[in-house]
């Protein structure tokens, strides 16, 4: 996921790769049919493809949310 700076303000862009496209699609469907202030809108109505070295990525925008990401959220685990 990159964020992606455009004329209108900030996106997020999801890219994968082509042997995921069922998955991409998918999200696509499904996430377009919610809207809920704890997820990301989905802004395209179908995944676009890309090449980049050869390799084919299919991709789609998001609704880009500033704030810490998962990877960013460090806190210490409880042995059970």
């Amino acid at each position: 996921m990159f964020e992606v700076e455009t004329s209108a303000g900030s996106v997020a862009v999801k890219f994968m790769p082509e042997e995921d496209r069922n998955r991409a699609e998918r999200e696509v469907a499904i996430g377009s049919q919610f809207e809920h202030r704890n997820l990301a809108r989905i802004l395209d109505e179908e995944v676009s493809e890309i090449e980049v070295d050869g390799q084919r990525f299919v991709w789609f925008r998001e609704e880009f949310i500033e704030g810490e990401t998962l990877h960013d959220i460090q806190f210490p685990l409880e042995v059970c």
